[in-house]
């Protein structure tokens, strides 16, 4: 079957030059420049009736179901690294903790490191810091241990909504032991007695953890070449029993 080819009255098969002069002596200069220049949206646009103001609500729509698109596509992509990264952290805590049941103290403090590097919040940091302390105070470079106990205390401290107090009594009298084994006896008495006055928040004075800081806080005046009970220490002892 042959298609016979459209032709014009001429004979002569339509161009596309012919059809826009044909469309101008219709419509005039102006409606062909438009019907030119017009976009397939435009195009569908009027075609289904819609004038300016609905074409440019369209438009807004489009533009913002792309932003919130966007949006959730990076909310996601930022929850799966924070799940990467408090894996990675996880990781380097629970290998540390190997490492240091080993002894291998270099090994743990390595991951220890890391460790504060993966925190994503106040309460990883301050575990993470509070550890490698704890490893600092076993090699027994007490100079490297100190800045990090206080700066748990002070994480504990700007983060007060969201800290468990037996958290910051623990750090205080972790700073203290350490202030102890240093032989600076002032700070460590003054850790010492903040730990006790913080758990006589929640527990009372035969709990095992209050027992443990007031033995320990008997022990720094033992070893200052008191006696257990001297008349200085008197009302603070009286206080603690």
């Amino acid at each position: 079957m042959i298609t016979k080819k459209y032709t014009n009255r001429s004979g002569t098969i339509p161009n596309a030059k012919s059809k826009v002069t044909e469309l101008a002596f219709k419509t005039g200069l102006n409606e062909m420049i438009k019907s030119i220049q017009m976009t397939p949206r435009m195009a569908s646009d009027n075609a289904m009736g819609l004038d300016e103001s609905a074409r440019n609500k369209r438009i807004i729509d489009a533009r913002i179901f792309r932003q919130r698109s966007a949006s959730k596509c990076a909310e996601q992509t930022l929850r799966l690294e924070h799940e990467n990264i408090n894996q990675a952290w996880m990781k380097c805590v629970t290998d540390a903790k190997e490492a240091a049941d080993f002894k291998r103290y270099d090994r743990a403090e390595e991951l220890l490191k890391g460790s504060i590097e993966y925190s994503t919040n106040a309460q990883q940091l301050a575990f993470s810091s509070s550890f490698l302390a704890e490893i600092y105070y076993q090699m027994r470079v007490y100079e490297k241990a100190e800045p990090l106990c206080l700066k748990v205390i002070s994480l504990y401290h700007q983060n007060e909504e969201s800290t468990n107090r037996a958290d910051l009594a623990t750090a205080l009298h972790n700073t203290a032991y350490l202030y102890q084994a240093m032989k600076q006896f002032d700070q460590a008495e003054r850790c010492y007695l903040e730990a006790v006055q913080i758990r006589t928040e929640f527990m009372n004075f035969d709990d095992a953890l209050m027992v443990a800081v007031i033995d320990d806080y008997k022990s720094c005046i033992r070893e200052r070449n008191r006696e257990a009970n001297p008349w200085s220490r008197k009302s603070q002892f009286e206080s603690l029993n």
